[in-house]
């Protein structure tokens, strides 16, 4: 075998195929994951009845004041055993069906990474679930929302730290969107069915993710095998 001595043009394609394989890196570090699911929320654990008005920003089919439960609500994922989740949008509930939802990860400069710093707050045991749900909602939400009740529960929260991200897994939490409704292509706040923090492990990159990495390694090897005949 010999080296083989490169030539401009060779060494720009070169330089391109770097410059291409590290996109795909940054790419398959940065990007926010999503995968298709159905879920089904099956019921509220701890639960506490709290009375609370939905602001003039949310859909005109849920604004106004009502008196909801908040606590753990049980997400039924794919039909598997139902999971931890709090709800961070002002909809209604898939209680009757399961529609289509992302499942996706959670960027850590967003609110819903504040919201699952807040969910693992109740999973200590030293924070009720309500008051971290009314916490939540609050935090996501921000003048969409406003709690009318004031009981020594719902205000037992302290503010989010600046370090939050230190202080656990943001992995272990996902956010389920509902995107599987006519006219809807992204975020579904305020529209058809409730979005959710859910205890669930964050997804897999997508399949296109991957074969853009994979592509790009396989295009450095060969461009190498080439230059070493």
């Amino acid at each position: 075998m010999k080296t083989c001595k490169l030539t401009f043009t060779a060494k720009i394609e070169a330089f391109a195929l770097v410059i291409a394989t590290a996109a795909a890196i940054m790419l398959f570090a940065g990007s926010a994951y999503a995968t298709t699911i159905t879920l089904q929320e099956v019921g509220v654990n701890n639960a506490a009845v709290v009375n609370a008005t939905f602001g003039a920003q949310t859909h005109p089919q849920i604004q106004g004041t009502y008196s909801v439960l908040a606590g753990y609500y049980q997400l039924q994922i794919n039909g598997a055993s139902p999971v931890n989740g709090f709800c961070v949008d002002p909809a209604w509930a898939p209680s009757n069906s399961a529609p289509e939802y992302d499942l996706r990860t959670i960027t850590s400069g967003s609110v819903y990474a504040r919201a699952a710093y807040l969910f693992s707050l109740a999973e200590t045991g030293n924070y009720a679930p309500a008051a971290v749900q009314v916490a939540i909602w609050e935090t996501v939400m921000g003048n969409d929302f406003t709690l009318n009740d004031h009981n020594e529960l719902l205000s037992s929260i302290p503010a989010i730290p600046e370090n939050f991200l230190t202080l656990f897994d943001l992995n272990q939490y996902s956010l389920a969107v509902n995107t599987g409704i006519p006219g809807n292509t992204g975020s579904g706040y305020g529209v058809g069915y409730q979005d959710y923090i859910a205890h669930s492990p964050a997804p897999v990159p997508e399949p296109a993710t991957m074969l853009l990495l994979g592509s790009g390694f396989v295009g450095l090897a060969a461009f190498r095998k080439r230059c070493r005949r």
